[in-house]
């Protein structure tokens, strides 16, 4: 076996010219390991390592909390934190959160001076939705920079069945599939791969963007979602412009900071179906303070007709507030629910009225009833967290033509009324225990039969 001899970093023999492959690499992460402590033992990069972090605490401070780290935990250098069984912002928000939040807490002297090696369990795991991998991607994208600066490395080990959809799913997200993770003896990309040849897995890469390039990530996504699909032709245009205005909305909104995307489409699953699964996700101004922003503003000049909407829009809150319950309803819902109604725009529309504004969440739903599956009316096939707030999209309601607001606009209204003005199904707007700084939209849903190759 060949090791690094000493305090002066000499390789026994040169790693490169090792016939066993795992012996070379393993060389060879020793050596950047030894010499990246030395530099930090020796001051340099001291104050980029110093900046990152202090920037890393900054940005997820609405997710740090070290009373998640126990001093019992930590046994062989080696500090293990257990995925739930269902990490689910939609379905399980609390404990989701509370691991996410759990993982972000590890940039914390406690961790630096007694672990050498963080396990991320998901055994255990049996639902894994991309709504919350997104939030978790989005902190290993830094935390594992901090944390290998301290000379702390990552370890994942997966569910146990490797046709279940929470396993492809975590082989989806972005920080497995990088150098060094493993699932027993094989990398992470190397398993991903084989899915993409032998299922047909197909996946979007496009974890963190910048605000530069949505265009080229709007078409790439679209191409991935209907490549080796039937009678695509009368579908891709009008989903492509329908993603590009989700996209563009997520990064508007993001304060010129990163979006994330994470994705995949399973063309068969253990059920036959073909599925895809999307989320989008945004840091920024929340939609309930942004609307509410917008509409208490008294000296923005507005069309005829937009003012005509804002002071229908005005009432329909004033109503809602009667329907206020501290623990399951509050403005910020009311708001939040009156913001994906058509019409409905923090943005300022042209005096003809040409911008049509506040119709992006309605034109996504009408393109996901033309592709997807509704049978199961219990069923969301689209989800939006923003802010404190989420809104299952059930397939047993729909956007439906209602002149509450303003004549020719479509309204979604949960509740068998079909009425904005009564109070909303409370499985549909759910009032979250903690508030999530920026908006994720979440797509899950089986195609209809027709679109899927076979």
């Amino acid at each position: 076996m060949f090791f690094l001899s000493g305090g002066d970093g000499i390789l026994q023999k040169k790693f490169w010219k090792l016939d066993n492959i795992h012996d070379r690499q393993n060389i060879r992460k020793q050596l950047k390991c030894k010499r990246r402590n030395n530099r930090i033992k020796n001051g340099k990069n001291k104050n980029k390592i110093n900046k990152a972090e202090k920037q890393y605490l900054n940005d997820y401070n609405f997710l740090i909390n070290y009373n998640h780290l126990k001093i019992n935990r930590y046994y062989n250098k080696e500090y293990e934190i257990i995925c739930p069984s269902k990490f689910s912002l939609k379905d399980n928000y609390a404990e989701s959160m509370n691991f996410i939040s759990h993982v972000a807490s590890l940039t914390n002297n406690k961790i630096y001076s007694s672990v050498k090696l963080i396990h991320l369990n998901f055994k255990k795991t049996v639902q894994y939705d991309l709504d919350a991998s997104c939030i978790l991607d989005s902190v290993m994208s830094r935390l594992k920079y901090i944390l290998k600066t301290h000379g702390i490395d990552f370890k994942v080990s997966f569910p146990e069945n490797l046709n279940s959809i929470a396993y492809k799913n975590i082989i989806t997200t972005s920080f497995v599939n990088e150098k060094g993770w493993r699932s027993a003896s094989k990398p992470t990309s190397y398993i991903r791969e084989k899915l993409r040849k032998e299922q047909n897995i197909r996946f979007v890469d496009f974890n963190k963007n910048n605000i530069e390039n949505y265009d080229i990530v709007t078409t790439d996504i679209v191409e991935m979602i209907f490549s080796n699909f039937e009678n695509k032709e009368a579908y891709i245009i009008s989903m492509g412009k329908i993603i590009s205005e989700i996209v563009d909305n997520v990064r508007e909104h993001s304060n010129n900071s990163s979006w994330y995307i994470v994705g995949n489409v399973i063309p068969k699953d253990e059920y036959n179906n073909s599925s895809i699964r999307l989320a989008i996700m945004n840091y920024g101004t929340v939609i309930s303070d942004n609307l509410k922003k917008f509409m208490s503003n008294e000296n923005v000049l507005l069309s005829k007709k937009q003012q005509k909407i804002l002071n229908a829009s005005k009432e329909v809150v004033k109503k809602h507030r009667l329907f206020i319950q501290h623990d399951f309803y509050e403005e910020d819902q009311a708001y939040t629910f009156l913001a994906i109604q058509q019409g409905i725009s923090s943005k300022i529309q042209n005096s003809d009225n040409s911008t049509k504004r506040g119709s992006g969440i309605y034109k996504l739903n009408n393109e996901i009833d033309k592709i997807s599956r509704k049978s199961d009316l219990e069923k969301e096939n689209c989800t939006i967290i923003s802010g404190n707030t989420m809104i299952k999209f059930k397939n047993k309601y729909s956007y439906k033509l209602n002149n509450e607001i303003d004549d020719n606009l479509y309204q979604i209204c949960f509740n068998k009324d079909n009425t904005i003005l009564k109070q909303q199904d409370n499985e549909c707007i759910i009032k979250l225990p903690t508030k999530f700084p920026g908006t994720i939209l979440y797509l899950d849903f089986n195609f209809k039969e027709e679109l899927v190759n076979e």
